[in-house]
């Protein structure tokens, strides 16, 4: 999101639907103009009505993807529980024949990994180089295989509700954006943006997870054991 943000014609933002987030983000650069949507409800002094939650979502959409400056592309970061929390998205999306950007990451275990990651750094993401934390995970190996399996059944459900809701969908893979430019590219041309080179729009943000799955995972052999033989073995990377 935030090396789309960067693109003059994108108006991008992070995760404005996030449940008691308050306030005005500064992340992706330039999404300071909308205001969280725990906010704009506080504003309409209805941050107290679960029904008014719901029924300000439209409302707040509407807001969000108001045409303005020289944006061509409007969007937010949306994540798989915040669809569950708001089903009715999926009725404005189809009504509104929003264009869905959907980001995978092929990689499960590395989902994994970085949600555990979280929570024992101090920062979630990291600007600079002092706010690069080294850290190891001890990862459960005994809930390993039921977590993987959900995140692939959480995908799984997505792509449906994408194609049964008739929306144009592009799926773009975190990994293939890390290999090279050409993914960006292409999700900028889908979004309806032309563009032959994306060198200005360098992300700010600086890797966190170690170069190899042996370098960040503590008990990296209990979990190459319990993995050996499954689907998902393919996934760990010494």
């Amino acid at each position: 999101m935030e090396r789309l943000a960067k693109h003059p014609e994108v108006g991008g933002y992070g995760e404005v639907l996030l449940r008691g987030v308050e306030g005005w983000s500064n992340w992706p650069p330039g999404a300071a103009d909308r205001p969280f949507f725990t906010t704009y409800l506080k504003e309409r002094n209805a941050d107290g009505s679960r029904l008014r939650w719901h029924l300000d979502l439209f409302r707040y959409l509407d807001y969000l993807y108001e045409p303005r400056l020289n944006f061509r592309a409007i969007g937010f970061k949306l994540m798989y529980p915040q669809v569950i929390r708001h089903p009715e998205i999926l009725v404005y999306l189809r009504a509104r024949q929003v264009r869905v950007l959907h980001l995978l990451r092929t990689n499960l275990l590395d989902i994994v990994l970085s949600r555990e990651a979280m929570k024992a750094r101090r920062f979630v993401h990291a600007r600079t180089p002092e706010q690069q934390e080294t850290v190891r995970i001890h990862v459960d190996t005994v809930h390993l295989l039921r977590d993987l399996t959900r995140l692939e059944e959480e995908r799984r459900i997505m792509k449906l509700l994408l194609r049964a809701i008739t929306v144009t969908a592009y799926e773009v893979t975190y990994e293939s954006l890390l290999e090279d430019d050409a993914g960006l590219v292409d999700a900028l041309r889908f979004l309806g943006i032309g563009v032959d080179s994306v060198q200005s729009l360098s992300a700010v943000m600086l890797r966190l997870a170690p170069q190899s799955h042996r370098a960040g995972i503590d008990n990296y052999d209990e979990v190459e054991a319990k993995l050996r033989g499954t689907r998902f073995f393919t996934h760990l990377h010494a």
